[in-house]
């Protein structure tokens, strides 16, 4: 939970991880992760569920042993702080390196000529994936690859950007609905 001082002390974080839960950042290959370093957030303890009723294989996908699984990759701290980076489904995987479509959301929507940004991976034969970046922006004319090479690594800069001249669908959260625009590229 992020309240009160604990929010005050670190607005960045999702809050500090309950006594009642274990909390585990686990890296790809299911090993727990030193602190500071990101992975999957994996928890366990007396509130989570056995498993998803009548499905037992999303139930198999979604846990390791006692571990459930929570899809979230993000980080804890040497407070016991967690970060929460992106979604696993929304992590693409280029030539070997984790790219974060959060984090490159949140930079190319610094620029002042952006109104909406979302990001995601596409299939790439050399590659695996590559990302995409698709912005709704104030002037069409802004050179928002040139700000990406300026503001991003270079194996975070998309390899493609499209701009749409409508706002995008959003979700019942708020969210722009990237699966609808992962479809139109």
């Amino acid at each position: 939970q992020a309240n009160g001082e604990a929010f005050v002390r670190n607005p960045q974080a999702s809050g500090q991880i309950l006594p009642m839960m274990d909390v585990q950042i686990a890296n790809d290959q299911g090993q727990p992760c030193q602190t500071g370093e990101v992975g999957e957030i994996w928890v366990k303890g007396v509130a989570l569920m056995q498993g998803y009723y009548g499905r037992p294989e999303d139930t198999a996908r979604s846990m390791s042993g006692e571990w459930f699984k929570t899809g979230d990759i993000g980080k804890v701290d040497e407070e016991g702080y967690i970060y929460i980076v992106d979604r696993k489904t929304d992590m693409v995987i280029s030539g070997g390196e984790n790219i974060y479509c959060a984090e490159v959301e949140q930079v190319l929507s610094s620029h002042p000529d952006v109104l909406q940004v979302t990001t995601f991976g596409v299939a790439d034969d050399r590659l695996g994936e590559r990302l995409v970046a698709s912005v709704l922006l104030k002037d069409m004319s802004a050179d928002l690859l040139a700000f990406a090479r300026e503001n991003l690594a270079a194996y975070k800069v998309p390899t493609d950007i499209t701009v749409t001249e409508k706002p995008f669908l959003l979700n019942a959260m708020g969210k722009i609905e990237k699966q609808a625009v992962r479809e139109a590229y």
